[in-house]
Parts: C-alpha cells; structure tokens; sequence
C-alpha cells in the first residue's frame, strides 16, 4: 500500500484507529464503543477505567483497521494519538498505573473546595478552565486525602493520549493544548504554573515535558509491538486532544474561524491570536494544537451521549437493537418542531458559573387527546432530540459571537453527529449560516493522522497538511426552514431557562 499514516483515538464514548495514506485518502478504520466502571465507595460520582482493557481494545483495533486496509505493518510510517480531554492516568515509577479515570470522573468534588481556598480565582486567570472538579489537581488532592498509600507511589501524571504515546514508545510527553486542559498550565506564558504547583504542593517532575504537535517522541518499542502488531521502531509523534485534533481535521486555523467537534459532547471554539480570558467566567479558554494561536469554547455538554442514551434506553424497536440510520428514517419527514415537542436531556449552554454535575431533564410535548396536533409518536421524540442538540448548539455559537465581538459567519462540524444528513441539515437551518463538513467525519481521528504526516516527514508544518490533506463539503440553510426555526428556536430557549427552577 505505501506510505500510510495510524492514528489512535481514545474518545469518551468508544476508540477508534484510522489508516490513512500520506495523500490523505482513507484507507480503513475500527471502532469499538467502551464503558467505564464506578467504584462502590464513589457511585454515582466516580468513574475509573481499566487500563489493560482499554490497551488490549486499542491493540485490537489497531490489528482490525490493518486487517481491513491490507495494511502491512511496514507500510505504517508514523502513529499518534488523540483521546478525550480532562482525563487522566496517574503512573508509578515503573509506568504502572494506579489510577486510570475519563473526563466524566467528577471525584473531584469533594476536593476542589481546596483548590479554591488556596489560589481564589487566579486559577481561572491561568488556565481559562473552571471548575475545578473534574480536572487533574482535584483529583490527586481526592487521592491525597483518600487514598494516600496510592499517592504517594505516583511519579507521573498524564493525560489520556499521552498515556496512549507511553503505552507505544515509554516516553512522556505532552503538547500545549493536551497541557491546557490539566488544570496546571498557564495558557499565556504556554508553560506549566509554578504558582498553581506550589500552592498545591504538587511537584513539577510529576509531568510530562512539553513538546509540540506532530513532534516525533519516541519509537515503537518491542513490548509494544508484540502487543500492536506495529513494526518495532515506528516513529511515535505527539498528537493532541480530539477537540483540537478536530479542529485541524476540519480546516479551522484563522483568528475568528469558528469549529465544534460534534460527538459525544459538543465544543464549539473560536481561534483567537492571542490568549483571551472571560471577565465573566462563563467559558474556557485554552491553547491550539498550532502554535501562537488559541481558542475560547462555549461547550454545549452532552450531546451525542444523549442521542446514544436514547437509542439504548427509550427506543424499544421489536426488540432488536435499533441503529442510528433507523433513527434518522423515523424523524426525517416530522415536521419542524417536532409537532411542538420539545426536549432538554443534558445539551447546555455554557455557563461555568452554574454548571451542575446534573441538569435537570425533560420531554414537553401536547397531550395525546390534543386534536389541534399530529398524534406524538418515537420519530418526533427524536428529532425533538436532534433539534434539542442543535439549539444548544446555536445558544454556544450566539454565546462566543457575543463575547468575542465576532460573528459565527460559518461553522466549521466534524465528529459522529455530522453523519446524520438530517441533523446538519436541522442545525444549518437553527444557525441559519453554512456548515462546512470534512469528507472524512472522523476529524478528530484525522487530524491525529495529520500530526503523524508532520512527524513521519511528509509535510513541514501542520496548517499545510491539513490544507492538503482535508477535503470539505458544504450544507446550507433553507430559507423556508429558518423561519420556522427561528420561533421555535425562541421557545426552547425560554423553557430552557426555566428549567432548573421548576425542579
């Protein structure tokens, strides 16, 4: 086959590993959808994952995508990874791992009183992230407090794609917008905060050192190639978080340029040329995978989690699993606004000021008697839910437009909600502008691979192989359905304001 490039990409709801070829062609991919496990004296707050089912479900995807690709492991020039931010692995100082935990591990809300009462509000100055609670310093606190026998054996803390990186070569390493989102790193001067370790009493040689994206870092080792089936020497190459890795797999570098990655949850960022933090603290703030550029982000939560919640919990399809295309056939040809039923089932508008560890949910709709409307069956309950994301959606990118002065002209989309022809067509006609969509949905995983084109010497820099690399595709808005939108648009709104209030 050639040249071909690997990415690895750990997400929140499942992993996945994509073959692509060094002109930027797909050549095969696997997925796998995973869970994680709550441990008894945490339920329902703490969640933990197994760190050797995780791997092995990674080395077997990795055999599957160079199954289905007819991949030779000599044809791989270069692996890297991408993952979900906010989670974490905590090593020993042989590389054993005691502690694994996604971003969902909210543990961290019985320490991040800590974190407050030490630095005030100058964390957020630093980082641009708050709260606290999900992030890695709440978390070795929880263990400093807790569990102090496991803290004391930790040598080394990473992230979840650079944990990956560790699992391939031994290295340790990081890159700036993977660091953004520790909780340790100060965004403006791009280097780890003494002030934030010291007043924590946290040492710094726990962390990895900084590298940059599409950075080689270390090599396949054999450990690691009797467990891969990768070719013992492979170049390993910093990658970064699947939202900035998005980011570059959807063609969104320039001041103003505006992207969301649009799986599992949703993070719309804007590009900023220099670091911008919220006076009023209602969003994050953090750096780009590109150097000298940064992002601010209204995330609108839980999104694709949602959708997935309703496929397996509420759908009951004769018994049979039912599938996202099914989902889509039953919603297409509803009516917009769903024959005036309404949902809010976890997609927020960000505020971190206010944000709960759990919102309030809800389905609205007219009573079955009612003769005014169309009779309420599972197709509106769906795109109820669709619409349900995307108005959120549209409430983050109004959100950033307002703070940033800037107008959301066009939104660059990527992830597993923008294979559904229905929802972008739903959420172009709520944004009312055009949505530009990579070919490849699976952007994060791209823009992984596009690091590894960086790394393995095909490309010098990463704007110019995502530029040569990404082909994109357009939806745009139908006049009609706008206005339509625009009204119900305005109702959700409300009663998504109201809602906290009524529980």
């Amino acid at each position: 086959m050639g040249k071909c490039l690997l990415a690895i990409d750990a997400g929140t709801g499942a992993g996945r590993c994509l073959i692509i070829g060094e002109n930027g062609k797909k050549i095969s991919s696997s997925y796998k959808e995973w869970q994680y496990t709550t441990p008894k004296n945490l339920d329902p707050l703490g969640k933990e994952l197994d760190p050797n089912y995780f791997w092995k479900v990674i080395c077997n995807l990795i055999k599957e995508a160079r199954i289905k690709g007819n991949i030779s492991k000599k044809d791989i020039k270069g692996v890297s990874s991408t993952a979900q931010r906010q989670g974490a692995v905590f090593l020993d100082e042989n590389g054993k791992e005691l502690y694994a935990g996604p971003n969902i591990d909210t543990r961290g809300v019985f320490t991040q009183d800590i974190i407050e009462e030490a630095l005030g509000d100058s964390v957020y100055e630093i980082t641009g992230h708050a709260p606290y609670l999900v992030y890695i310093p709440a978390r070795l606190l929880w263990f400093r407090e807790n569990e102090p026998e496991i803290y004391k054996k930790i040598s080394h803390v990473l992230a979840i794609n650079d944990w990956v990186l560790f699992k391939l070569s031994g290295a340790y390493a990081t890159e700036p917008s993977t660091a953004s989102g520790s909780l340790l790193f100060d965004i403006s001067k791009v280097m780890w905060s003494k002030k934030i370790l010291n007043a924590l009493e946290f040492r710094e040689d726990i962390l990895p050192e900084l590298s940059r994206a599409g950075e080689q870092v270390g090599e396949v080792t054999s450990e690691s190639s009797m467990e891969s089936g990768l070719e013992k020497g492979t170049p390993v190459i910093v990658g970064g978080p699947d939202v900035e890795c998005g980011l570059l797999g959807s063609k969104v570098f320039e001041d103003g340029e505006v992207g969301g990655t649009l799986g599992s949850t949703a993070p719309i960022q804007m590009i900023t040329s220099k670091p911008f933090i919220d006076p009023e603290k209602r969003i994050w703030s953090g750096c780009h995978v590109l150097p000298e550029r940064w992002t601010i982000e209204s995330n609108a939560q839980m999104t694709g989690l949602v959708y997935r919640w309703l496929r397996d919990k509420i759908i009951d399809y004769g018994g049979r699993d039912i599938s996202y295309k099914e989902m889509d056939e039953m919603a297409r040809n509803k009516p917009i606004g769903a024959g005036d039923t309404y949902t809010s089932l976890g997609p927020e508008i960000m505020d971190i000021q206010k944000m709960q560890i759990v919102r309030p949910g809800m389905f609205l709709f007219p009573p079955p008697a009612n003769p005014v409307v169309m009779p309420i069956d599972m197709g509106n309950f769906i795109r109820a839910t669709l619409e349900n994301i995307c108005y959120a959606i549209r409430g983050n990118c109004d959100q950033l437009a307002k703070i940033s002065g800037k107008s959301v002209k066009k939104l660059n989309v990527s992830g597993g909600l923008t294979t559904s022809k229905l929802f972008t067509q739903i959420l172009a006609d709520i944004l009312n502008v055009p949505l530009s969509i990579p070919k490849i949905k699976e952007a994060s995983s791209f823009g992984c691979g596009v690091c590894a084109a960086v790394g393995a010497g095909f490309y010098d820099n990463l704007i110019e192989t995502s530029k040569e690399m990404v082909s994109m595709e357009k939806v745009m808005p139908i006049e009609e359905n706008v206005k339509k939108y625009e009204e119900h648009y305005r109702t959700w709104l409300s009663l998504y304001k109201k809602l906290p209030d009524l529980m």
